[in-house]
């Protein structure tokens, strides 16, 4: 891989039954190998997207983790895919009709990390996680409300008053 390309949300594919493994996702995740881990976060992206109940059961519970540490990689590439990961998973919050608190867990877990990145040097990545953190106000704030306090809490720490203002 020379270059890497983002898939945009509406290209993702289905995942086949095969990639629904539990197994073959934590396999990816446990890889040393950088490529596999981009590969496990498209296929994630991909089952947040096709799959939301699956993915809501028992990937994002058990790689909650994965993901945060892949929103720190210093592959600047997973730390853009992981936080266009967590855009799409706000972003389809948004859109349920009914809040899931199988999130909570996730957004506990990423989220202060993803606040990190909004004022991180590379402005792609700070760009990408402010968007993640607009999704998390508009998903979140019905859904998690405990949560979203957190979020305006963490954006202070930071000293980022434009998206904690934002968020209140």
């Amino acid at each position: 891989m020379v270059g890497v390309s983002y898939i945009e949300y509406e290209n993702l594919e289905e995942p086949k039954a095969s990639q629904m493994d539990p197994t073959a996702l934590l396999s990816l995740a446990a890889s040393e190998d950088w490529k596999h881990h981009y590969d496990c976060l498209n296929l994630l992206r991909a089952l947040n997207r096709f799959n939301r109940d699956y993915f809501l059961s028992e990937p994002v519970q058990a790689l909650s983790s994965f993901v945060r540490d892949q929103v720190d990689s210093l592959r600047s590439n997973l730390g853009k895919c992981a936080l266009m990961l967590v855009k799409e998973v706000f972003q389809a919050g948004a859109e349920s009709a009914e809040a899931d608190s199988r999130l909570a867990p996730f957004v506990r877990q990423v989220l202060p990390t993803v606040i990190l990145k909004t004022v991180f040097e590379k402005n792609f990545i700070a760009t990408e996680a402010k968007k993640a953190c607009e999704q998390c106000v508009v998903g979140g704030a019905q859904a998690l409300p405990d949560t979203v306090e957190a979020f305006v809490e963490g954006c202070k720490q930071v000293k980022n008053l434009a998206l904690a203002e934002q968020a209140a």
